[in-house]
């Protein structure tokens, strides 16, 4: 069955091109596999996506929808990566923003690049995050920088 789930999955959307009359057993078996294999992507996806794939009649091509939904081609990742990258090295604290939502913020900025595949080390976004802090927070920082650099 493995195999079989391969097959469907592999380079050739099946399309049997004959009248459903004349399918084979391997055929009948073969498109039952495509449907099962396309109903549980469907099953797995959020509402929003499911509308956008929902007209794929194949389960590759299901497939590879939500590859291009989600991660996009070779130029988008790209851009994301950049985007994320400048939101990383611009962050600051904001007037007002709690160290709360400033920490949740700067977490989703990194999260967000550990997924594109760009990641710092600890002491990089420790330095980061203390220097993004208003200057109110000067000592504090002075103080955390120090013990950043000695870790």
């Amino acid at each position: 069955m493995d195999d079989e789930m391969t097959f469907i999955l592999s380079d050739k959307p099946i399309k049997i091109e004959k009248d459903i009359k004349e399918w084979t057993t391997d055929d009948k078996r073969r498109n039952n596999l495509d449907n099962h294999c396309r109903s549980h992507i469907f099953k797995s996806l959020d509402r929003n996506t499911f509308s956008m794939v929902r007209e794929c009649k194949t389960a590759k091509e299901a497939c590879e929808m939500v590859i291009q939904l989600h991660e996009g081609n070779k130029r988008t990742k790209e851009n994301k990566i950049m985007v994320a990258t400048q939101n990383f090295e611009n962050i600051k604290m904001k007037p007002g923003e709690t160290m709360k939502e400033f920490s949740d913020r700067f977490t989703n900025v990194v999260n967000e690049l550990s997924v594109l595949g760009n990641k710092y080390d600890n002491k990089e976004i420790i330095i980061k995050a203390l220097r993004s802090l208003p200057s109110t927070w000067d000592i504090k920082t002075m103080v955390g920088m120090q013990k950043a650099k000695m870790g």
